[in-house]
């Protein structure tokens, strides 16, 4: 009977060692775990940040203001009760003579309307505009894009958009023809895209359309028709 009694201590004393030491174990490797998907976790954040950082350090706004005032004339049906200016323009964040000569171009864009913002006076006109930018970088070139539109009440809408490019690694601005040329883009072969892919659209020059990139191919961007405002194609 002692005996048996002795087994079935000694077993019970087996089953918690065994029962704490495979908790301990495991609660350990299961921390570690946890540690060690935070610290991955916090280096993705962090890279995230780097990078959003890194890419940012190039370009900001030189302008941004918005206007809203009571529609200027005797009001329709089909009026709206205000008008709404909006304006957020591009500047590069680069010390030379090249970048600010650039940054001048961008500004004076869109000066009458941004001249409306900064005095509060949109005078009388009736047009609700909207000026914002994209931008993107391949191949240490800045691609920026300007996109303007104006809609009214009683003379339609208008939709412009305009391609600025930098090149970092020679500190200076690019030319349509320049850039397009590096990517083998042509107004033939944008043509030929737009009628691949439908579009009762041509171009007759490089100066119309905007380019920016899509991954390592480029997006251009045209003003297209009332039924398609606007036109994006990938020229790869």
């Amino acid at each position: 009977m002692k005996k048996v009694l002795i087994g079935i201590l000694v077993g019970i004393i087996l089953g918690a060692l065994g029962y704490f030491g495979y908790d301990y174990f495991f609660k350990e490797e299961k921390e570690e775990q946890v540690v060690n998907e935070e610290q991955n976790e916090t280096t993705e954040s962090t890279m995230e940040i780097e990078e959003i950082s890194t890419y940012n350090e190039y370009i900001t706004s030189q302008f941004y203001g918005t206007l809203v005032t009571d529609f200027p004339l005797e009001k329709t049906e089909t009026d709206s009760d205000v008008i709404i200016k909006r304006a957020d323009i591009p500047k590069l964040l680069i010390d030379n003579e090249q970048a600010k000569a650039l940054n001048e171009k961008m500004y004076n864009l869109h000066e009458e309307t941004i001249d409306m913002i900064k005095n509060n006076n949109n005078g009388s006109d009736y047009s609700n505009v909207n000026i914002d930018y994209d931008f993107s970088i391949l191949d240490n070139i800045i691609f920026i894009k300007i996109n303007y539109t104006s809609n009214n009440s009683r003379g339609g809408n208008n939709i412009e958009y305009h391609g600025f490019y930098y090149d970092l690694e020679n500190n200076q601005e690019l030319t349509s023809e320049q850039v397009a040329s590096k990517y083998n883009i042509t107004v033939d072969k944008i043509n030929s895209t737009l009628a691949s892919f439908g579009y009762d659209k041509t171009v007759s020059s490089l100066d119309s359309v905007a380019m920016i990139p899509n991954n390592s191919s480029i997006n251009v961007v045209l003003v297209g028709n009332m039924d398609t405002p606007t036109i994006e194609v990938t020229i790869r």
